[in-house]
């Protein structure tokens, strides 16, 4: 995990974070990686170490992007009725939102980067309701897709 590199090879992390475009982290890594107890010093300070990007995933409470040039964008988790095993789903979200971005098949804009998100969040959300991986083994697209345009609801807010 994160934590075990930080504290046991610190410096061949940091040269690797400085060669990454994006980042993915939970809150704890984060204020580990960067000594800064508050998310956001946290985020801006690892973003310094090399990345373009910096997702901070943040459980049930879900995540967060920095950029630099200051833009930050946050999340919301799905809502699930019963959440089972929350095993895996940090992974699920990284997933989700890098297999989105790998399937543009262009350099991702902010609206990209956005669009990723609500599809890793959306995936996490089917990783917690059963154990390992069984949930995935019956997913359809059809699933994923009635999700995602229920969350997209859920986290549109109007102009007024």
């Amino acid at each position: 995990t994160m934590d075990l590199w930080i504290r046991t090879a610190r410096p061949a992390l940091l040269r690797v974070i400085a060669r990454s475009d994006m980042l993915f982290l939970n809150d704890a890594e984060a204020r580990m990686l960067s000594g800064e107890p508050v998310l956001i010093k946290a985020a801006r300070s690892v973003l310094r170490m090399g990345p373009r990007f910096v997702v901070i995933k943040k459980g049930e409470h879900g995540s967060m992007l920095f950029e630099r040039g200051g833009r930050v964008f946050a999340l919301p988790a799905f809502p699930v009725e019963r959440a089972r095993d929350p095993t895996g789903a940090g992974d699920s979200f990284a997933g989700g939102m890098l297999g989105f971005l790998a399937g543009r098949g262009r350099r991702p804009g902010p609206g990209d980067l956005r669009a990723a998100m609500a599809h890793g969040t959306v995936l996490a959300s089917f990783a917690v309701e059963s154990f390992g991986p069984d949930r995935f083994a019956s997913l359809s697209r059809g699933d994923v897709n009635a999700r995602l345009r229920t969350f997209r609801s859920m986290i549109a807010v109007p102009q007024e």
